[in-house]
């Protein structure tokens, strides 16, 4: 296999580029016979499901809320000091308290990393920062808006600071490997060019993002009456605008991860009390 076979990537799982990195070494010769290298049997013995670290802490004031925020770094945000503030929010009720907890841990479930790769990571991203948005623009009182939305910004970035990492993290090992099977099959140039496209931002993982963070900020969180119209015009555009292997993910890829982010918005519709806004795509998910 040459490295031209290679220059569209194929779209690796979270999962997958996470046990990556926890080998202290890419060692090919215990997962794939050598006669019979492609990347699926590369991945194939690598696969597993990733650890969910829990990030809450018990709550240090009168309100109770608690945060459970998703992802593989513990020190993704300093959660003590976004649960700090939360639980020093005044002129909130019980019931709104209760809401706001409702609605925060179904907005934290989106990131839940297990069943996405790397060419739609962006796009589970985006929408939770949509999520967040619409809590702070209905559930979080005016006078802390600001802040919140400074907490959920920080910790969306830090989302995909840390999967730009992570990717350095495998391209320096494919880069720098001597393994007799990957270099011969092209994936320490691979590796290299991955390094260069990563420096340079344009990894697919960081130029799907960026239109993915283009598309979910324009949609207005605070006009109830085109809500669901907004993002169902999202999703639909993201599908129209899809070519073949240019993007790290197949078309599959998007429809599954639509799918999954459909549901996640109307359980968070559930949450947020918001029935008229749940979700009845008219996207042709099995176009």
């Amino acid at each position: 296999m040459s490295i031209d076979s290679l220059q569209s990537y194929p779209p690796l799982s979270y999962d997958q580029t996470s046990t990556l990195l926890q080998r202290n070494k890419l060692d090919t010769t215990s997962t794939i016979d050598q006669s019979d290298i492609s990347h699926e049997k590369f991945l194939e013995g690598f696969h597993i499901n990733p650890d969910k670290v829990d990030l809450s802490l018990s709550a240090k004031s009168s309100n109770g809320i608690t945060l459970n925020l998703l992802d593989d770094s513990p020190n993704i945000i300093d959660s003590s000091n976004f649960e700090s503030f939360l639980n020093n929010m005044q002129s909130l009720s019980k019931d709104q308290i209760s809401q706001l907890q409702s609605a925060l841990s179904a907005a934290s479930e989106t990131m839940d990393n297990s069943q996405t790769v790397g060419g739609t990571y962006g796009m589970r991203i985006s929408q939770t920062n949509l999520e967040f948005k619409y809590i702070s623009e209905n559930l979080i009182p005016e006078q802390y808006q600001q802040q919140f939305n400074s907490f959920v910004d920080n910790y969306t970035n830090q989302l995909s600071t840390n999967y730009v990492n992570l990717l350095k993290g495998f391209a320096d090992q494919l880069a720098n490997t001597t393994d007799p099977v990957l270099i011969n099959t092209g994936w320490k140039d691979k590796g290299t060019k991955m390094q260069d496209d990563l420096e340079n931002g344009s990894y697919s993982f960081q130029t799907s993002e960026n239109q993915y963070q283009s598309l979910f900020n324009s949609v207005n969180v605070t006009d109830s009456d085109t809500l669901k119209d907004q993002l169902d015009s999202v999703y639909k555009t993201i599908l129209s605008n899809y070519i073949p292997d240019s993007d790290g993910a197949s078309r599959s890829d998007l429809v599954n991860e639509i799918k999954y982010l459909s549901n996640s918005w109307n359980t968070f519709m559930n949450a947020v009390g918001d029935q008229k806004n749940k979700l009845t795509t008219s996207v042709d998910l099995h176009a």
